[in-house]
């Protein structure tokens, strides 16, 4: 079974072509993916490959 690939903050803005407030208003919203924890009680986070790719495929223009 492969591991889930993480992508931090920087990679995730060039993927989605969105600003990093952008991609926290729609966390917020519940129109963007989660980030989810790194490390048990850490700050650092990052986002699922897996749900950037499913984002982008439900995108309607």
């Amino acid at each position: 079974m492969l591991e889930e690939r993480i992508l931090k903050l920087p990679e995730v803005v060039k993927i989605v072509n969105l600003k990093k407030s952008t991609i926290y208003k729609r966390m917020r919203e519940n129109k963007f993916p989660h980030s989810v924890h790194l490390t048990e009680g850490g700050r650092s986070v990052g986002w699922k490959l897996s749900d950037i790719q499913k984002y982008l495929d439900n995108l309607t223009y």
